[in-house]
């Protein structure tokens, strides 16, 4: 009798055990400790996201500097393929700049022609930027010429017309962005182009 007592009694307290631990498990998190976390991940937030803004920023100054070296070489590329003098040019036009190779020499832009809209958030050939001589393979670079006849001109042989010539096109963020950073693309007298990175008061280019 004490022994099938006994056991009921165990067999209860198990039972409320489990509800007890059932509701605790149900209960989830308080009020205070979802507060607590939010305040964390939005601490977390305010700190990251102007490092990512930058990382961006960085990142897209030197894509549009890759995509600019990559339209100069498509336009050496026309003038060996079509065995003729080729200009690279380019344009202001509503959103930016646009670069192309001027296949047919008609000075305008054809659809069929390679091209790149250089975008209108960002600056060419602003002030403030090292001289092409701190550091780049091409101490003598000028900006090229815009306009009819003017931009950069490459010949069957893949360099550039007049010979001897070197040029440097030079892109930044506006000072208001903050992003003290600048690229550049130059191109040698053989007609070939190289990417270059420098910040705001340096006196250097380094290659990327």
């Amino acid at each position: 009798m004490l022994t099938t007592l006994s056991v009921g009694i165990s067999e209860r307290k198990g039972q409320k055990a489990m509800r007890f631990n059932s509701r605790r498990m149900m209960a989830g998190f308080s009020m205070v400790e979802l507060i607590v976390v939010l305040a964390i991940a939005m601490i977390m937030t305010a700190i990251s996201v102007p490092t990512v803004i930058t990382q961006y920023r960085q990142y897209r100054l030197t894509s549009t500097a890759a995509n600019l070296s990559s339209i100069l070489q498509a336009c050496r590329t026309d003038a060996i393929r079509f065995n003729t003098n080729v200009r690279c040019l380019y344009v202001a036009v509503p959103g930016g700049f646009t670069f192309w190779s001027d296949e047919n020499n008609n000075g305008a832009v054809d659809p069929n022609e390679p091209q790149y809209l250089f975008p209108g958030d960002l600056q060419l050939n602003p002030g403030g930027t090292p001289a092409p001589g701190a550091g780049t393979s091409v101490p003598g670079a000028i900006a090229p010429a815009t306009g009819a006849g003017a931009g950069i001109q490459f010949t069957p042989r893949g360099g550039v017309v007049p010979g001897g010539n070197s040029y440097i096109l030079t892109l930044s963020y506006p000072a208001g962005v903050g992003l003290n950073a600048f690229r550049a693309v130059t191109v040698s007298p053989f007609g070939k182009t190289k990417v270059y990175a420098a910040t705001a008061g340096s006196n250097w280019w380094n290659e990327l």
